[in-house]
């Protein structure tokens, strides 16, 4: 299962959106490896993995807009696993290391494009099995099931088990998701 939605922001989230999470007023901090191979970001977390615990004001702003989302297209909301804004800074490679965020149940990730970006998200064929890593060597050729478009304002989701990863993007480019993993 992958969704895509370009109708699910009303106009004053987007205007929202557009001149404060975009804008100067919303703290990001770098994080030098967002997988084992590297890869450095900068983030903005909202709540943390494996933690019960919001750490950021934007909780607010964006969980009525990820439940909206999941009553339109059908989908069960019970538990916050994880949620974060990233810019992914940039890299040569055709896309990051693929890895799914957790292994230890079943989730559905959502990802909020919040810039216009030439960095599509990658979603493999591969499926997570239980006893694999999390993560899989970038010298390990998977197929893509599926490539997403980074448009402004397109929110997408698949199933938490599909390996994923950030594609590559023009250096002079932003690239800025709101990311959720929820069960």
């Amino acid at each position: 299962m992958i969704i895509e939605d370009h109708n699910i922001f009303t106009s004053h989230e987007k205007s929202t959106i557009q001149n404060d999470i975009l804008g100067t007023r919303m703290p990001f901090f770098y994080e030098q490896k967002t997988t084992q191979e590297g890869y450095p970001t900068i983030s903005h977390t909202i709540k943390r993995r494996g933690i019960d615990e919001i750490r950021s004001g934007s909780y607010d702003f964006f969980i009525p807009i990820l439940k909206r989302f999941c009553q339109k297209h059908k989908l069960s909301f019970k538990n916050l696993l994880r949620a974060a804004l990233n810019q992914q800074l940039y890299f040569p490679e055709k896309y990051t290391q693929p890895h799914v965020d957790h292994t230890d149940k079943k989730f559905y990730n959502v990802i909020m494009y919040l810039t216009n970006s030439d960095g599509p998200t990658y979603i493999f064929d591969k499926r997570y099995k239980k006893g694999e890593k999390d993560e899989i060597p970038k010298s390990m050729k998977l197929k893509v099931l599926k490539k997403i478009k980074a448009e402004q304002f397109k929110t997408s989701c698949f199933s938490g088990d599909y390996f994923h990863a950030v594609g590559h993007y023009s250096p002079d480019k932003r690239r800025v998701v709101a990311t959720f993993t929820f069960n």
